[in-house]
């Protein structure tokens, strides 16, 4: 075991007040202000204040013909404004010197590898959104949808720097990102009868769009992490988490473009997507019949991308079922290495050299183009069978209720990217868009007993 011990120390001194108006029940305003003093940041700049309103207005209530002869049941409109800041991790503004083991009785200190920066400003995020809110037929439909905007400036990262400067990155207010988007949810009760049965689907939507909008002068991209020679990167102009790396050498009419029958990786590095999703959604269907219940929740996201290492380590070392192209049997195996990959020649000649499988896989580990994948799924997230024992029964055992349910997850999986769950994680920061060894997923079952007093 390795032990270790360190001491963190920050404070922040703040201020917070709120106030809340309403006028006859169907105009309501938040007003919230607040002020934060931070120790990370530097004397000058270390106060930062954020402010936000909220306001809603009941339609339905304030104008009664709106409901439409009782069609609407309930309208309202929302909308809001907020300003929200934020302060550095602690002993980021002077550099300091790290103690090492000593040499005989002559103590050694080791320079730190990053520059701080002793004239941080406090990031700020400016976020507005609207949204409404309406249920029809006596609640059987309902609709809330929201657009909401953000944009979020001096945002405090560690930029790499040429090693040349004898540091690898250094504190920066670097820039400014952009998130805009929508949020719909959509419930109804197609199906209610007197015998007691009941359907309710709820459906939601969300969409959402970044940009980085700008970085300092002179930087063209925010390294996130870099795995394997591919990188995840805020780069200007791009939405945030670009994957930046190697494709495969093509020609200008996108041919590619071999070396003794065998691709080749291009020397200029490249944007190969972004792992921020187009769109992500889901859906449930609930079925009551007196003290039955069955559920089923599909969700899904559409978009994005992924990097596998699974993929291109199992290629590599032959043990995926995708490397068996140009071996499949003896005659792939004898037929002069089996695989004849389509592309042309440096002067532009058709290629004829057929290679082994194994020195096709060889030459594209590490080429980060082949091993890039849509990363859509779709998912059969959770089924749920559920009882309700009779209030006769729980009253006896003195217990309001009980309920007792068979539960199943993950138990179905759509996607195209090979061997892999799209859903993995490989680390908890921004850096995503890259699977290093995943864990399979696993589908689960099991039982729940809720017993309320």
């Amino acid at each position: 075991p390795q032990v270790s011990s360190q001491q963190l120390r920050r404070r922040t001194n703040s201020l917070y007040a709120q106030a809340q108006f309403s006028y006859d029940n169907y105009l309501f305003m938040d007003v919230t202000g607040r002020n934060d003093w931070s120790s990370t940041l530097p004397e000058s700049s270390n106060s930062y204040f954020y402010p936000s309103v909220s306001g809603s207005f009941v339609f339905t209530d304030a104008l009664p013909g709106t409901k439409l002869g009782g069609l609407l049941s309930y309208g309202k409109l929302r909308a809001s404004w907020a300003q929200v800041g934020n302060d550095a991790l602690p002993y980021q503004l002077l550099l300091t010197y790290s103690a090492g083991a000593p040499i005989g009785s002559v103590p050694t200190f080791a320079v730190p590898n990053t520059i701080p920066n002793s004239s941080l400003k406090p990031e700020k995020t400016r976020s507005w959104e609207t949204g409404l809110e309406l249920r029809f037929l006596n609640d059987r439909i309902s609709l809330d949808g929201t657009y909401y905007s953000k944009l979020t400036s001096n945002q405090i990262i560690p930029a790499q720097i040429s090693g040349a400067t004898g540091f690898t990155s250094a504190v920066l207010n670097a820039g400014s990102v952009t998130n805009k988007g929508i949020e719909l949810q959509l419930g109804a009760t197609p199906v209610r009868t007197s015998g007691g049965f009941s359907w309710d689907v709820s459906v939601n939507y969300a969409r959402n769009r970044s940009e980085v909008v700008s970085l300092l002068p002179g930087l063209d991209a925010v390294v996130l992490g870099t795995y394997w020679g591919l990188s995840v990167e805020a780069r200007a102009g791009q939405p945030y988490g670009t994957l930046y790396g190697s494709p495969e050498l093509r020609n200008a009419d996108g041919q590619l473009i071999l070396t003794n029958g065998l691709p080749q990786a291009d020397p200029q590095q490249r944007v190969l997507g972004h792992y921020t999703p187009n769109w992500v959604g889901g859906i449930q269907n609930t079925l009551h019949y007196k003290q039955f219940d069955f559920s089923f929740l599909v969700d899904t996201k559409q978009g994005g991308k992924i990097f596998s290492t699974t993929e291109m380590f199992g290629q590599e070392s032959g043990v995926l079922a995708s490397s068996l192209r140009g071996r499949e049997n003896a005659e792939a195996l004898a037929d002069g290495g089996g695989l004849l990959i389509e592309g042309v020649n440096a002067d532009g000649s058709p290629n004829t050299t057929k290679v082994t499988a194994q020195a096709y896989f060889n030459a594209l580990f590490q080429v980060h183009e082949p091993y890039v994948f849509d990363a859509s799924f779709v998912k059969l997230r959770e089924v749920r069978f559920g009882y309700t024992v009779p209030s006769s029964f729980s009253q006896r055992m003195r217990l309001s209720s009980i309920y007792i349910a068979a539960v199943g997850r993950n138990l179905w999986l759509n996607t195209k990217v090979p061997d892999i769950d799209p859903e993995t994680a490989f680390d908890n920061s921004n850096v995503q868009g890259i699977e290093y060894f995943g864990v399979p997923s696993a589908r689960s079952y099991g039982f729940t007993l809720s017993v309320t007093p």
